[in-house]
């Protein structure tokens, strides 16, 4: 018994050290890298049920991409392609957040953009034509609400 459990912990030492040489200087696991994922597995669960060939080879294409991004050497590139992918995560979040606050708030509040700048701005639900005065451009417009 002792033995046995001498040889597996022997295994698990050699496989964890091989990992460690295979992947040293590699890019490895980012953001994108986890979305990708996500939309692999998703694909994967729509072609159980609809079986299109197409989906099939995107799946397969973005599988391949995803582990040529994780043994990557080229560490710049794949560091600006995670940016640009979170620059727009964010922009998305942030939309989104936007949309949910403005249901969240559709009985006491009016969300109107700045002709100027185009923030948005948040205004009381009073009906009526108002003036406004935009906090980051400082310019007046008239609302209709």
């Amino acid at each position: 018994m002792d033995n046995l459990k001498y040889y597996w912990h022997k295994l698990k030492y050699n496989l964890s050290s091989f990992m460690h040489r295979l992947l040293a200087g590699r890019y490895g696991i980012d953001h994108f890298y986890r979305f990708l994922t996500t939309v692999v597995y998703i694909l994967l669960i729509i072609q159980i049920f609809l079986k299109p060939k197409f989906l099939y080879l995107l799946t397969t294409i973005l599988l391949f991409y995803n582990m040529y991004r994780v043994f990557s050497k080229n560490h710049q590139v794949r560091h600006k392609e995670n940016q640009l992918y979170l620059k727009y995560q964010r922009k998305f979040l942030s939309w989104f957040n936007l949309q949910k606050r403005k249901f969240n708030e559709r009985k006491e509040y009016r969300f109107k953009v700045c002709p100027n700048c185009k923030q948005n701005l948040r205004l009381k639900n009073v009906k009526g034509s108002h003036t406004v005065s935009c906090p980051k451009c400082k310019k007046d417009f008239n609302v209709k609400i």
